[in-house]
């Protein structure tokens, strides 16, 4: 028996040891998955959502996309300025900077895997990265007038300079793993630009007019069915896939869709015609902020229209940036300061030039309108009289609660019948943000 009592005895230590590290282990194993969790949480905020590492870190030689047959995952810009060969491969120069930040907007050091918030004048160097995320624009200068615009949802990697075996010429080189962007780069006839742009399915060489002095313009996407569209506002282009090219003219644009060839450029509609409000118009306000209703013509064959708001003529502070089906857009919300607007139309994967810019004027006031009444003397002997005056400049006046044609100056002049005794005369101006002034006076008709 007591044999019998020592191996149940042994066998229990057993099991209880054997549970114990069991037990042990399963919690060491639960805090490393926990840990594990937590760091992979990190790595996710920190770190873009996009191309990867792989689309980072590639070294886009020769030997890859535009020179080979193997394309980049993503896109790829080069500039070209005639044949100048300014050295921006020097690890002291930089190779482009940051000069607009709208909302969330992150870049990232070659030397470093984590992301940091982006500033205005954040200069960029080789392979250094620029993000934006819903809702958020960046604008990155490569020179004093050459300047790229990037979209919501974009990653843009400055690369460093390499020359072009093919062209004998040097160029900046930018990665750009997502989203649109819209470019516009200055050249002359003497000094022309060179944009090349590389998309997973095709390749555009975009340059300036040889026959006049100006900008190139244009705009790359690659849309959600994986589809790239090649857009050229102003200059000329040649976009090339699986061998064939086209050439694009000044407001022409070619799609080019997975293992196809570009389809044959198509004009861009033509700009939209603005409606109201009307370009400087001024809008007033005491209190609450007016509700405007921003009208253009219908445009015929367009399928959808873009709104655009910015608070400066340039449109780098975008405020408002909205498709939609109907010729109108209705804001109640804007607060007092200048605002610039435009529409363009959008047709499938296709957006037309943009239209005029107009300006409106957002006015916040208080004071009540001036308001001079020249009255008659007290006592007057003529049943009608001429009352004149004069208010501010669209400004609204009432006589007796009539209202009363006012010049555009503010002067009016108001004849009124008086009666017989004591006649009460009360003068309103009305300004256009609903300010009011009175005067009054007692006449008395003797006759």
């Amino acid at each position: 028996m007591s044999k019998d009592n020592n191996i149940k005895t042994l066998s229990g230590r057993i099991v209880r040891f054997v549970t114990t590290r069991t037990a042990e282990t399963v919690i060491a194993l639960l805090i490393v998955l926990v840990f594990y969790a937590a760091f992979m949480l990190v790595l996710e905020i920190a770190l873009p959502v996009g191309g990867g590492f792989s689309a980072l870190m590639t070294d886009n030689r020769s030997d890859r996309g535009v020179y080979g047959t193997e394309m980049i995952s993503g896109r790829n810009l080069r500039l070209v300025r005639g044949t100048e060969e300014a050295d921006l491969s020097s690890s002291s120069g930089a190779a482009a900077q940051i000069t607009y930040v709208k909302r969330k907007v992150k870049s990232k050091s070659a030397r470093s895997v984590l992301w940091r918030k982006a500033r205005v004048g954040m200069p960029l160097f080789d392979q250094d990265a620029v993000q934006t995320f819903k809702g958020s624009h960046a604008a990155i200068e490569f020179g004093e007038d050459d300047r790229l615009e990037m979209g919501p949802n974009s990653l843009i990697i400055i690369k460093r300079l390499e020359r072009d075996f093919l062209f004998k010429e040097k160029r900046t080189l930018v990665v750009v793993a997502d989203g649109e962007f819209r470019g516009k780069f200055f050249g002359s006839r003497d000094k022309p630009v060179f944009v090349e742009v590389a998309t997973p399915y095709g390749i555009a060489r975009i340059r300036t007019r040889d026959d006049a002095d100006g900008p190139a313009e244009f705009r790359v996407a690659v849309n959600p069915d994986r589809s790239s569209s090649f857009t050229v506002f102003n200059g000329t282009a040649i976009v090339e896939a699986k061998g064939e090219e086209v050439k694009l003219e000044s407001n022409q644009i070619t799609s080019v869709l997975s293992d196809n060839v570009p389809s044959l450029p198509v004009f861009l509609p033509a700009p939209v015609l603005l409606d109201s409000p009307r370009d400087s118009m001024k809008y007033y306000y005491r209190e609450l902020p007016p509700r405007i209703e921003f009208r253009w013509k219908e445009q015929k064959g367009s399928e959808r229209y873009r709104f655009v708001l910015a608070s400066d003529p340039f449109f780098e502070d975008i405020l408002v940036d909205e498709r939609v089906a109907e010729s109108s857009f209705t804001i109640g919300n804007l607060n007092k300061g200048t605002y610039f607007w435009r529409v363009s139309t959008i047709s499938g994967w296709s957006e037309g030039s943009f239209s005029e810019t107009r300006k409106i004027d957002i006015v916040l006031d208080r004071d009540p309108p001036v308001l001079r009444v020249d009255y008659p003397p007290k006592d007057v002997q003529n049943k009608k009289l001429v009352l004149k005056g004069e208010t501010e400049p669209g400004a609204k006046v009432f006589v007796k609660g009539v209202p009363v044609k006012t010049a555009r100056s503010g002067i009016f002049n108001y004849a009124m019948d008086v009666q017989a005794g004591i006649n009460m005369i009360v003068v309103e101006a009305v300004d256009e943000a609903g300010n009011i002034t009175y005067s009054s006076k007692m006449i008395n008709g003797k006759f």
